[in-house]
């Protein structure tokens, strides 16, 4: 029975070569089954064919080990070298590689077909072993060197440019969920960063050292070390990882990685070079900017509709009257920065240019939008033209946000209009009208503008989001119907809502300046000692305007000592945003030692305004109560940084807290020690970090301690 089996399955095969022969010679092409000494499977084709087809499908090839597989990409035929991504090979020393078969005018596709086929494709060399050569943890990126190499192998042509953001590639991977192999997948390059933050693939972190880009492919487990090339089939990158929270979002390792990786152990160091970007890609970044919420914990996405105002969505955490701190991109000798590491240093940012003090000036909870005021313009931004139309079903759309779990910012995505329609205001709210759209997951971050071809806006990225990339986009006629209430669009009103808001912002003008009036008579009585009446006119000028910060700050001291906490809470939780009740509040909670208060106070307060050198001095005292050493050292670095002439004082600071911690712990110098050794080689001040080395190498904690107090008093005696 079995030798009849056997004989059965080989007759077989040879019919079906047969067939496939004739077939072939009826279409003018060599056979696809040789019976010569070459024993090639999946032989030659026309000539023309490969001519006309840009991608170089033949170089890709499927890696397999006993636990996982992946793709990759022969890189030099004449060396038998193939290039794939480090993680897939693992702790191996050899692997499998597959080779597609093209059987007529079609690569065959079936991963079933292969396994079945699996000692032909032997023979043929189409399936064979490969020795790996050298891999690299810091570029996710292995070796391989091939035992055999199959006739005709299309040569790899790398990529000679920057990659541009916003081009369309293309991915040929080897998806592990799929019935096939050789699968393509289209998409568009969204950011680059210069240095990834990495990831952990098989138990260990890899690409922690390496410029990573950022593509809407949807990739899965299979596609890692996946080729992926431009519309001229030149390679720009290979596929490495997946980001969910943004999906589709794939990362690739860039071509100039990839080829410095082969004629080196290690890739080449030095400042990547950034990408382009497309007129599209650009007219976002000129328009998008990074939003800092005092008391979120996630940035939002906005748009500039002027020099002067910005639109987002509202959120929980954003109230009329509070302040914001905003980021637009940062820019380098070689183009823009999107490591969202840099968005998080308010300060940087703010040295740059790059951050700016903005307010709530107008919100919308039904339209859930939201109109920021900023405190002066950006030069070199250009905001977005309105659409006079919402784009029609199937048009092509361009969006921009901060995804969350992405180490990137100021990310680009494409997609289309897959229909208009209305969303259920809850209660008795009016239906929005929204534009359900094909995009990438929102994660986390809405408020991105959505704009057509002609980098007009028609819409804002919402956060509701379905299933499979269905992203709610709020129509460009509520974004119109809403800048006509607030009164910034330079249009009469169109609507009785509208009409009524301009009535009740004249209203609101009125009870303003008659406050402000209050308050300035306030002020005159008040230098004239007359107390009484200064406070009558105080708490006038709040029952005409409850929001008067200068009216709270003048109250406040003429109020009983067991009255004023409570009234400051009242004005900072309740009221518009102040610095100055802020700083206030801080510095009595620091004398109640209510360590808590004073550095959520602090750390608000210089979102807002990062270049406020005093608080941050203050918040060194705060966090080393707290027991936070590590940030406090961080706190001491950005007082230098951001006022490098508080140097004296802030050393008078650090003299005294060590003098503290010497009588609170007299028998442990060491503790004194630690902090003002961290502290001071953290400062990022050459002299301070020279003097913490000094004192490091002596023998005694005690020496140590006194070297390091002897040098704080020097410093903080200096002019």
């Amino acid at each position: 029975m079995q030798q009849r089996w056997a004989v059965s399955k080989w007759a077989l095969v040879a019919v079906g070569a047969v067939v496939a022969a004739k077939l072939a010679t009826a279409e003018g092409i060599t056979t696809p089954f040789r019976t010569t000494d070459e024993h090639t499977v999946g032989a030659t084709i026309a000539a023309d064919h490969d001519q006309k087809e840009k991608l170089p499908v033949g170089a890709c090839v499927w890696v397999r080990t006993r636990e996982s597989g992946g793709t990759g990409l022969i890189v030099d035929a004449k060396k038998r070298w193939a290039l794939t991504a480090r993680h897939i090979v693992g702790d191996h020393r050899q692997v499998e590689v597959v080779f597609p078969v093209r059987i007529g005018s079609q690569w065959q596709s079936e991963r079933q077909w292969y396994l079945h086929q699996r000692s032909l494709l032997q023979e043929s060399r189409h399936w064979t072993t490969a020795r790996v050569l050298r891999v690299s943890d810091g570029h996710d990126l292995a070796l391989l060197e091939l035992a055999a190499l199959p006739a005709d192998v299309p040569p790899v042509r790398w990529s000679k440019r920057p990659p541009v953001l916003g081009e369309t590639v293309n991915l040929i991977g080897q998806r592990g969920d799929l019935p096939t192999l050789w699968n393509r997948s289209q998409g568009v390059l969204r950011a680059f960063a210069s240095r990834g933050e990495g990831y952990y693939a098989a138990g260990r972190k890899v690409a922690a050292e390496t410029p990573l880009l950022l593509a809407q492919l949807p990739i899965e487990e299979g596609d890692s070390g996946g080729p992926v090339f431009d519309q001229h089939g030149q390679c720009v990158g290979l596929a490495v990882a997946v980001r969910r929270s943004a999906a589709p979002a794939a990362l690739l390792i860039t071509a100039a990685d990839a080829q410095a990786f082969l004629m080196s152990s290690v890739p080449a160091g030095g400042e990547p070079e950034n990408p382009g970007v497309t007129p599209i890609v650009q007219t976002l970044l000129r328009a998008t900017v990074w939003i800092h919420p005092p008391s979120a914990d996630r940035p939002l996405a906005g748009v500039l509709i002027d020099p002067r105002h910005v639109l987002t969505v509202t959120i929980p955490a954003i109230r009329l009257g509070d302040a914001v701190g905003m980021a637009v991109p940062l820019r380098s000798a070689a183009g823009y920065r999107q490591e969202r590491q840099w968005y998080l240093d308010p300060l940087h940012l703010y040295q740059h240019g790059c951050w700016r003090f903005a307010r709530v000036v107008a919100i919308d909870p039904e339209r859930q939008l939201c109109l920021i005021r900023l405190a002066s313009p950006w030069p070199g931004m250009q905001p977005l033209a309105l659409a006079a139309t919402p784009p029609a079903v199937g048009q092509t759309i361009h969006a921009m946000n901060h995804p969350t779990g992405v180490e990137l910012a100021f990310v680009y995505a494409q997609g289309i209009i897959r229909q208009q329609g209305a969303m259920p205001g809850f209660g008795d709210q009016k239906p929005l009208r929204i534009l359900l759209a094909q995009l990438p997951a929102v994660a986390a971050c809405p408020g991105g503008p959505v704009i057509n071809d002609r980098g007009e806006l028609t819409g804002l990225w919402l956060e509701r989001e379905g299933p499979a990339q269905a992203a709610y986009v709020l129509s460009i006629e509520e974004i119109r119907t809403f800048l006509n209430v607030c009164a910034v669009d330079g249009q009469p009103p169109h609507s009785v809502e509208a009409a009524i808001a301009r009535l009740s912002q004249y209203g609101q003008r009125l009870r303003r300046a008659i406050a402000y009036g209050l308050v300035c008579r306030a002020v005159v009585r008040l230098r004239q000692h007359n107390a009484a009446a200064a406070t009558a006119d105080l708490q006038q000028a709040l029952r005409w305007y409850p929001a008067s910060s200068a009216a709270q700050r003048l109250r406040l001291p003429l109020l009983a000592p067991h009255d004023r906490l409570a009234a400051l809470n009242a004005a900072i939780e309740y009221g518009p945003f102040d610095p100055e009740l802020l700083r206030c509040r801080a510095r009595w909670a620091i004398k109640q030692n209510d360590w808590r208060l004073a550095r959520s106070d602090l750390q608000r307060l210089l979102i807002v305004h990062p270049e406020d050198g005093a608080a941050r001095q203050q918040l060194v005292e705060v966090l080393l109560e707290l027991g936070d050493t590590d940030k406090a050292a961080q706190a001491v670095r950005d007082v230098l940084r951001a006022e490098p002439s508080r140097r004296c004082n802030l050393a008078t600071d650090l003299l005294r807290q060590a003098e503290r911690l010497v009588t609170r712990y007299p028998l442990q110098p060491q503790i004194a020690r630690d902090w003002l050794l961290t502290a001071m080689g953290k400062s990022g001040h050459p002299p301070w970090e020279q003097a913490a080395r000094q004192a490091a190498s002596l023998t005694q904690p005690q020496q140590q301690l006194d070297y390091l107090l002897a040098y704080l008093r020097k410093e903080g005696n200096k002019p």
